[in-house]
Parts: C-alpha cells; structure tokens; sequence
C-alpha cells in the first residue's frame, strides 16, 4: 500500500510506533518514534495504526511509493539493496550529547558502516553474571539506530554487544563478534573525545566495535627489516636458554594479549586483535624463514575472532607453505592451532 508524511504506524517486529516524517523510497520510510528519534524502517515492517492531520496542516500532498531526493546531511545511505557489494565494515558505537551542557546526556546509537545486514543485541551488566537487554535490531546496510538516552550517572557501565553479519546474496562470511566493552565516564568530560564524523551533523563519541580492516593494514605494516633482524635474534639464542616449544620439533607461541603487551588499558578489542595477529604474521614468517617443522599458536577459546582471522591467513596467505588443525586437546583444549610447515 502507499504511505504518506504524517500516518501514524506501529512496528510489526519491535514495540511502539510513530509518525511518518517522510519517504525515502518505494521500500523505506523515516518514522519520528515517541522519544523524537528518527528511524529507517522498511514499509514491510509497519502498518498504519491511524493519520495524523499533518498533511492539511502543512498542506503536504499525498506522496506515493516514488523515490525522493536524499538530504546530504542524514546519514542515510543509499536504499537498502539485496545486490550491495563489497566486504569491508566496520560497527560502531557512537554518543551524542543532547545539549552542550557540561550536565547533559547522551544519545548512544549502533551505527552499521557495511553493505551488510547486521544483526545485533546490545545488553548492559546487571548484577553478577547477569545483563539487562537495552537494544536488538536486525539492522539494514550503512545505518544507524538510537539504541537508548543515557544521564551521566548511567556512564559507569559493562556493554555486551553482539553482532551477526549477512546479505542476501552470496557473500563473504565472517565469525560472530561478542564484544565486551567497559564505558569511561572520565572520557564523556573531554570535549577531545567528541570529534567531527561522517555520521552526525553534531560532534560524537565514537567507539568502534568491530572491523573487517585490520588484516589488510596489519600486512602492510610488517617492516621487512624488522623481521630481518628477529630472525637474526632467533639464531643467536643461546642453547642453555629455556625453549619456548613443548619439544624439539614444535614451537609454541602464545598470543594471549597479556603476553604482549604490559598495558592494555586504553586499547580497544580492534587494537588488540591487530597486535595479536602481528605477533602471528611475524612468527609464521620467521617459522618459514628458518624451517621450523611444527608451530603450536595457543589463541584461546573467547569469541573466536582471533582464530577464524589465523585461519583466513592459513587459508589464504600461506595456504601453499602450511596445513593446519586443532592443537592436542589434552594439552590446549579447544584453544590452540597447531601449524605443520611444508
């Protein structure tokens, strides 16, 4: 059916509704939910509940199903598509300050930065080992939704977010993100933190939660000299030193990020993810270079992010240098890889 600026909806799959604030194109419509958020909502997930008398207020005509002009200033990417190509994302946690109060609030909303859908759950810590729901939404290629309004005193939270990629097509897939994430009220104080961004007409916080672009940037930043000179460090080692390997054939290295790093305050899960798998590319290397026969990458169990992108490179990378499978059970568990070089 065709909708027109000012019907009244509700939501087929969410609770509440809203108000037609206007049309994006045959498929999509912006609703002004009861909190004055506006929301792209397909018109297969609302129904009329009622008109408002916007249209004679405004003298607004009757508007169609037709494709209108997009406002350069909303992030509203283009109609959402079942043929959008392309592999890259990046998921984003942004927050807004309502006023320019030093005692204001803040928007949070889940920005989607993909040709994806994205499919994600956002909780905060209740009480123990418990979380309470604040958002889920299966959300449409570079979106972005108001997740929930925050005071200041709110600010000193645990978030778990939760996120599953997918198109419609064929497409690149890509492990589940689990992602927990401890919000600063320190940082919210700094008008730094609040930077101009692509997504808003207001400055804002912006936490990136996950990201298809390590790997590419990780390859190029390995310094060919660098390696060079590990590798010379590595035949030096003394035999009396302790070997970091369960044997004479097998070399083990641990990518635990406690095990690289001294200080990992600061860093967010992309960051440590990408120090991980530098550790990784510069070990295969050198394992490679000096004809090591077995190597054990003990990468734990967690949301298994830093496994499946091990195994992407093994798969990819050094696919004609090594096989790869699951490390002794008896000895890792479930998290360790053991590499045979050829």
């Amino acid at each position: 059916m065709g909708y027109r600026q000012g019907d009244k909806v509700r939501f087929l799959n969410d609770v509440g509704g809203g108000t037609i604030a206007r049309i994006i194109d045959a498929r999509t419509v912006v609703v002004v939910d009861d909190d004055g958020f506006e929301i792209p909502v397909p018109v297969s997930e609302i129904v009329v509940a009622g008109q408002e008398n916007y249209r004679e207020k405004h003298n607004q005509p009757v508007v169609a199903n037709t494709p209108v002009a997009k406002k350069t200033e909303q992030y509203a990417a283009p109609p959402p598509s079942d043929n959008i190509e392309g592999d890259n994302y990046e998921l984003l946690l942004a927050f807004v300050p309502v006023t320019n109060s030093a005692q204001t609030d803040f928007d949070m909303y889940f920005i989607n930065d993909s040709p994806y859908y994205c499919l994600y759950t956002i909780a905060c810590r209740a009480e123990g080992t418990t979380f309470r729901l604040l958002d889920r939404h299966d959300l449409e290629p570079e979106m972005k939704k108001p997740v929930a309004r925050l005071s200041q005193a709110e600010l000193n939270i645990e978030l778990s977010v939760a996120c599953l990629l997918y198109k419609h097509i064929n497409y690149r897939q890509y492990a589940p993100e689990q992602i927990s994430l401890a919000l600063n009220p320190v940082k919210f104080m700094r008008s730094s933190s609040f930077t101009e961004n692509d997504f808003f007409d207001e400055n804002a916080y912006l936490i990136k939660v996950a990201s298809s672009k390590i790997l590419p940037d990780l390859q190029m930043n390995i310094d060919p000299k660098e390696l060079e000179k590990a590798m010379k460090q590595k035949k030096d080692v003394k035999p009396n030193l302790p070997l970091p390997a369960p044997n004479a054939e097998t070399e083990e290295i641990d990518l635990h990020i406690e095990q690289l790093t001294d200080n990992i305050q600061g860093l967010d899960n992309g960051q440590m993810l990408e120090m991980q798998l530098a550790r990784f590319t510069i070990a295969i290397e050198l394992g490679i270079a000096s004809n090591t026969h077995k190597m054990v990458f003990i990468h734990g169990v967690g949301n298994g992010k830093l496994k499946h992108e091990i195994r992407c490179l093994l798969d990819t990378k050094y696919n004609r240098q090594v096989r790869y499978q699951d490390a002794s059970f008896r000895e890792y568990g479930y998290g360790a890889t053991l590499v045979t070089l050829r």
